[in-house]
Parts: C-alpha cells; structure tokens; sequence
C-alpha cells in the first residue's frame, strides 16, 4: 500500500505540471515536430502509463506473506 501511495504521490505532479503543458503546447503548436520533440511527447505519456499499471498490479496482486490467515 505504501508503494501504491508513493507512485500516486510522485506522478500526480508529474503529469499536472509536466506532461498537461507539453501536450496542450503539441496540441496549439502548427508545425510539423523534430524526432527528438517527438520522442518526449512520448516518454512522458510512457512513464505515467506504466506507472499507473503498475499500481494497478499491486491493488490486484496480494503476495502471500501480506494475507491474513485465518485461526484455524
């Protein structure tokens, strides 16, 4: 939970204050792009992904020394 907590925490500035304003100046911008601006066009939009499933594998996988057992 605390990994979940701390991917949430570094990528919501991230994208608010990074990735928001390069895609908004892409989507205004009427010229054509150098590979190299391309490239991070596509890094940011990348990690955030990649990130956000991450978490979403960590809600949905429990490792087994994290359940309860039961008293049985």
């Amino acid at each position: 939970m605390a990994i979940k907590l701390a991917i949430t925490v570094a990528l919501t500035p991230v994208v608010l204050f990074v990735l928001v304003p390069r895609l908004d100046a892409a989507a205004a911008a009427d010229q054509l792009f150098t590979e190299s601006q391309r490239v991070q066009l596509v890094i940011a939009p990348a990690v955030a992904s990649s990130l956000l499933a991450l978490n979403v594998a960590l809600a949905v996988y429990k490792p087994h020394w994290r359940l309860r057992r039961s008293a049985d």
